[in-house]
């Protein structure tokens, strides 16, 4: 089972978005936390699991509310106050937001369901979930790496990607995803292959499936995707989404075109490779085409 764990950076590094394309936007992320530069550290976002698919809010019989007081009926009040200041809401509503992590992405977490447990005890799985998320934030001391590599938040300096990814890759061995927002450092993403169960398994650190490329790609609003029998289509709020002349478009008056899957990869004409004639620097875009080109790239379907 492959897992992603995903934290939000809650003191904001001023970085130049290295990568920035215009027609896709992976994983679309449901939370920010905001920039609060006293608060120099890191807060958790979520621990997914990532198979290719697009599952999510997988039991709605187990999208249980007060996770507070469930985590405490289960004699995990220790766990349930290091909650209460690493994993926060940017609304200030740390109870909704929990609830929403385990409904849209813990109940589809296969070796978390009941049926996987010896002696269930109810709701057991919602305290593994949050147990083991919160264990590996704690051996994921971004905020740390970064600064032993002098990348620290500044309203002034920059840090290109290749840098913090490097600092990161120092400090634990494998190469994180990382996305920035309005040209700063936002999120950043780890992966896991899990041997076994998550509540009892072993983790081992793994690099991400965009090998191709070191950042999310992000553009300005939602990507909506439409499932059809025969694949997908996609459209933003400039329109629909096609292959226009061999470019990658999103535009109003675009005809949509049916995208497909292959390996976990969006794939067009069944080919999960698409080309840009250069990384772009900056807040500059870059055009997304069919035909080979200088860079390659993927994009890699992830859960939200």
């Amino acid at each position: 089972m492959a897992l992603l764990f995903k934290i939000g950076a809650s003191a904001l590094l001023a970085l130049p978005v290295a990568l920035a394309v215009g027609t896709s936007k992976i994983p679309a992320v449901i939370t920010h936390l905001e920039a609060n530069l006293l608060q120099r550290n890191f807060g958790i976002h979520l621990l997914v699991q990532c198979d290719g698919t697009y599952d999510a809010s997988c039991d709605s019989s187990r999208a249980y509310t007060g996770i507070g007081s469930i985590l405490t009926s289960l004699g995990k009040s220790s766990l349930l106050s290091y909650m209460n200041t690493y994993w926060k809401d940017v609304s200030g509503d740390d109870e909704s937001f929990w609830e929403h992590e385990w409904s849209k992405h813990g109940t589809c977490v296969s070796t978390l369901a009941p049926a996987c447990y010896s002696g269930y005890t109810s709701k057991q799985e919602v305290g593994d979930y949050f147990q083991k998320a919160v264990d590996i934030f704690k051996t994921r001391d971004t905020y740390g790496a970064l600064t032993a590599a002098g990348i620290t938040p500044s309203s002034t300096k920059t840090y290109t990607s290749a840098a913090i990814q490097a600092a990161l890759k120092a400090a634990f061995g494998v190469t994180a995803i990382i996305q920035c927002d309005s040209s700063a450092l936002n999120e950043v993403w780890y992966s896991f292959y899990v041997k076994g169960s998550v509540a009892t398994g072993t983790f081992v650190a793994t690099n991400p499936p965009l090998r191709q490329v070191g950042v999310l790609f992000k553009t300005r609003g939602e990507l909506r995707l439409t499932y059809l029998g025969s694949g997908v289509t996609l459209s933003t709020s400039k329109g629909a989404c096609g292959i226009v002349s061999g470019v990658f478009t999103c535009a109003s008056g675009v005809a949509s075109t049916v995208f497909t899957s292959s390996s976990g990869y969006l794939a067009y004409g069944g080919s999960t490779n698409f080309y840009a004639t250069a990384v772009p620097s900056g807040s500059t875009q870059a055009t997304v085409y069919t035909a080979s080109k200088a860079v390659s790239v993927k994009f890699a379907w992830l859960n939200k």
